[in-house]
């Protein structure tokens, strides 16, 4: 089904008429009643959407044409870019930030506004650049501070016109990235659509991104706690547990829809939702592909489980500037985004590999999301062959009619061949048994054997009967030996570590902390599933002989 923005309107009155408006259109402005400011944008610059979970930027624009860099090493096509950027009083003195243990990598939680001021947002959010100018300006009664940044250590070399205005309480950054071999034509531009920035009566709050739909709940529910709880989770009747993800799957795409520029399209199906800026051919192309890998993904991993597998949300820029521009966000240089308990995949059309520019990065992210679904203990503790193999084979699958075809990339067939010739090759017993950690210049060949015999398993295994049917038996052993071994971890936290996870993601950071308490325990839990298997010397006598026949 395809729905254009336009088409949306009636149906979105409806479910927020007790909601305010958050933007409205004046000619030529963008006018935000709901943080009360409106600014003249230039020419016909495009509006490029806010993700759903952006707490500071509020607003981006990108310009109709390209400028080319011809300062640095070779010619960067850039578009200037606009952004307005809030930092709420109230937000400050909360905590700046707390480092904590995820599965062994130190990961930074940042509360609300980890920012004092646009300086500091620069800071933490960018690099390789220095202030070129900072200095005060006023228009009527309005003070500004007037900034401008240099970045000379990128491909091409670019700057920030950035005035930062004041209210009662906040700041409103505009900003304007312009690149320097262009900057006398194009700063005046920038500064005119400075000189039109108004407060106006504010009707809502300062909170950024985009606002919930009036009657629709928020995704950070009770509804997602309990998701977050597995033990809790799993004690649900199959259609109840079936209901709740598909409301908060509903809950999701709507927030979706409500930030939606008019001019871009949406394809709404049971497998997917695509938000594309791409021309129709190149949409069509992607929600084929989608469709196709949820197929795939159905036949091969359907019979794991019983729940429900949320709709992949695919946003296709046009081009990678509007990646660019859209990607870039309050919480990191370039980010990909994701909601509550929905990820989202964004792609931009790749001339360069035509229609199937991106396709792989979405079967990748699809697969990933399709297992975590199904279960996400078999999600997090998939065995390193069986995980490296599955989504190196997603990455260079492509949609060949209805189906997924799969063919190994030139880096692993050269890694493979030349183990071969050097008599360097692991044994398939030793792919699926041996402890990773201590490869080194050696898990080239590990990853690409490992590529090459889940992608013979996925192909059907033909002439190898221990691995016929494999999928499907290999998961659900993974999964018995991971709450086997986990049945075993002591419950007790140090004071101060631990508290009930309130989403997945939550729970998925303590877990992984928790699992590296245990020495050993990835290697106990390969061997367990294998014990499951149950295979003996005439069975890895024909998986050694499968193995062959992947890589001849």
């Amino acid at each position: 089904m395809i729905i254009t923005r336009k088409a949306m309107i009636l149906a979105l009155v409806l479910l927020a008429t007790s909601t305010v408006a958050t933007v409205t259109a004046q000619v030529g402005y963008h006018v935000d009643k709901q943080r009360g400011f409106k600014i003249k944008t230039p020419g016909d610059w495009e509006c490029i959407p806010i993700d759903i979970n952006e707490k500071w930027i509020v607003a981006k624009f990108l310009c109709d044409r390209s400028f080319v860099a011809r300062s640095g090493d070779f010619p960067v096509d850039h578009r200037p870019m606009m952004r307005v950027i809030v930092f709420p009083d109230s937000t400050r003195d909360e905590k700046k930030v707390e480092l904590g243990d995820a599965g062994g990598v130190i990961v930074a939680l940042f509360g609300k506004n980890p920012y004092k001021d646009y300086a500091d947002f620069l800071r933490q959010t960018r690099s390789g650049f220095y202030f070129s100018k900072e200095d005060r300006g006023k228009i009527g009664k309005l003070d500004y501070q007037d900034l401008e940044v240099t970045f000379d250590k990128d491909a091409a070399k670019y700057r920030l016109v950035t005035w930062v205005f004041r209210t009662q309480d906040a700041d409103f950054a505009v900003e304007f990235e312009i690149l320097d071999d262009h900057f006398d034509k194009l700063a005046p531009i920038a500064r005119k659509a400075l000189k039109s920035f108004r407060f106006i009566t504010r009707e809502g709050g300062l909170a950024s991104g985009t606002t919930d739909s009036g009657g629709i709940k928020k995704l950070d529910d009770e509804d997602l706690a309990l998701m977050g709880d597995r033990k809790k989770w799993k004690a649900m009747h199959a259609a109840d547990r079936r209901r709740i993800r598909k409301e908060a799957e509903d809950r999701a795409v709507q927030r979706y829809l409500d930030q939606l520029p008019d001019d871009w399209e949406v394809l709404d199906n049971d497998n997917c939702l695509v938000i594309s800026h791409a021309d129709p051919r190149y949409t069509a192309e992607v929600v084929k592909a989608v469709n196709c890998c949820r197929r795939w993904l159905d036949e091969t991993f359907g019979e794991i489980s019983d729940e429900y597998v949320m709709k992949t949300i695919v946003r296709v820029c046009k081009d990678y500037a509007e990646f660019r521009a859209y990607s870039m966000g309050g919480g990191g240089s370039i980010r990909i985004s994701s909601s509550a308990e929905i990820d989202e995949i964004v792609i931009y059309k790749d001339t360069g590999e035509g229609t199937r520019g991106g396709f792989g990065s979405i079967f990748q992210s699809m697969g990933a999301r399709y297992l975590h679904d199904k279960d996400r203990l078999i999600a997090w503790n998939l065995p390193n062959w069986f995980d490296s193999g599955l989504r190196n084979a997603l990455a260079n699958a492509r949609p060949k009619g209805s189906k997924l075809e799969f063919a190994p990339d030139v880096y692993t067939i050269r890694e493979v061949k030349i183990a071969e010739a050097k008599k360097e090759l692991f044994s398939a017993r030793e792919l699926m048994t041996m402890d990773t950690g201590n490869l080194n210049d050696r898990y080239g060949v590990f990853f690409g054997e490992s590529t090459l015999l889940v992608r013979y398993i996925l192909d059907g295994a033909r002439g190898c009967r221990p691995l016929k049917d494999f999928t499907t038996r290999y998961l659900r052993y993974v999964l018995e030996a991971a709450e086997e071994i986990d049945g075993r971890l002591p419950e007790s936290r140090p004071a101060g570590e631990w508290k009930e996870p309130d989403t997945e993601k939550e729970e998925e950071e303590q877990y992984r902390k928790r699992r590296t308490a245990t020495a050993g325990r990835d290697d106990e839990l390969g061997k367990m599933v294998l014990e499951k298997l149950g295979f003996d010397d005439k069975d890895w006598a024909q998986i050694e002989k499968g193995l062959q026949r992947a890589i001849d």
